[in-house]
């Protein structure tokens, strides 16, 4: 039982570090993010916690969800998210939207976020920066000056990370019954 409980805990920390390797390897370049884990659970299990993880994480997961098969184990979305940048002494909304995939199987899932693109300030047209492996913003530099996108380009990557803890979080919380 011991052996069992240190072979799960060395898998976890394997995960963990294959996890952060990503981020690295892939976030200033690519801007993909993938967390890969692993659960004794079943797939349908699995695939119910990804799907309460939509309905909380968005306002309206229907419109987010492009597409979910439950028999293959696959939920596609495309959201945003708000990303609060500081210039001087003012905050700034800037949306990113993105499409997250995720796959679970038995005893496994997987997330990925990519085609992370900045479409703005909130309530602001033509700030449009694109998508972020963009070296100069779409809207050029006169709009969205050069160390505004350079910060959206470090930030970024901070609050991925944080969104797919909140996921891994939510994965890993126990179900819980409601005998009412």
């Amino acid at each position: 039982m011991k052996n069992k409980n240190l072979e799960k805990m060395k898998n976890v920390y394997l995960l963990f570090l294959a996890f952060f390797i990503s981020f690295s390897a892939f976030s200033q370049e690519e801007f993909e993010y993938v967390l890969i884990d692993s659960l004794d659970q079943s797939k349908e299990e699995l695939y119910s916690k990804a799907r309460s993880f939509m309905a909380y994480s968005f306002k309206d997961s229907k419109s987010v969800i492009q597409m979910d098969d439950k028999e293959i184990g696959r939920i596609i979305g495309k959201g945003n998210i708000t990303l609060n940048t500081k210039t001087g002494i003012s905050k700034y909304p800037n949306i990113l939207n993105f499409t997250i995939t995720i796959d679970v199987r038995e005893n496994r899932y997987r997330c990925i976020i990519n085609e992370i693109y900045h479409d703005g300030l909130r309530n602001q047209n033509g700030f449009v920066g694109g998508l972020l492996t963009n070296e100069k913003p779409d809207c050029g530099y006169i709009l969205l000056t050069r160390n505004a996108w350079r910060d959206i380009k470090e930030d970024a990557p901070k609050l991925f990370e944080e969104f797919l803890k909140e996921f891994q979080s939510h994965m890993n919380s126990k179900s819980k019954v409601d005998d009412f």
